[in-house]
């Protein structure tokens, strides 16, 4: 039976990254799948038959070695990429999104469908919107949450707050919901 990989960041604490797998929310007939961290991921966990790297924010300079061995691949080998985008920190890196060069990141790859819009590729959501937690109705609560990085908060003392650190994402879809939508 031919071997799909899905390469992307296994963090237990980042809710976002963790639930970011197409492995998830799709079956794969005819596929034995695993799911290997991309942060670490050896030479041998990319010899398989089909690769799918993302969901997440995997388009960051960090990744970018492990771009290059999934890409060196074996020729046979069906490369997709799945709901990634650009990972930034910096505002100014953030204000000039449109001047990311993704050639290193979709070089190579069969199927390219990434998260970010006005660009020239297919845009394809993280896998994680097919989360069945996403159809339960919510009642909100304020008309303000804020849902921040563990490492960039946004600080609003008088505001319900929460991280991406949150491992329960029911408990993460009750906060988001809390906040009114119009």
């Amino acid at each position: 039976m031919p071997n799909l990989t899905n390469c992307h960041v296994i963090d237990p604490h980042n809710i976002g990254d963790l639930l970011s797998s197409p492995l998830h929310y799709f079956e794969f007939p005819g596929f034995t799948t695993q799911a290997v961290d991309i942060r670490t991921m050896q030479a041998e966990t990319i010899a398989t038959d089909s690769i799918i790297v993302g969901g997440g924010g995997l388009l960051f300079e960090r990744f970018l070695p492990q771009f290059a061995a999934i890409q060196s691949t074996q020729q046979s080998a069906k490369r997709i990429l799945w709901g990634v985008g650009q990972q930034g920190y910096a505002l100014d890196k953030l204000r000039d999104y449109r001047q990311f060069d993704y050639r290193p990141y979709v070089a190579n790859f069969d199927l390219v469908g990434v998260r970010d819009v006005d660009v020239p590729w297919s845009w394809v959501p993280c896998a994680s919107c097919m989360h069945p937690a996403f159809d339960q109705a919510r009642t909100p609560q304020h008309d303000i949450v804020v849902f921040s990085h563990k490492k960039f908060w946004i600080k609003f003392p008088d505001l319900p707050h929460l991280t991406h650190e949150e491992t329960d994402f029911e408990t993460v879809l009750d906060f988001w919901d809390r906040a009114k939508l119009s």
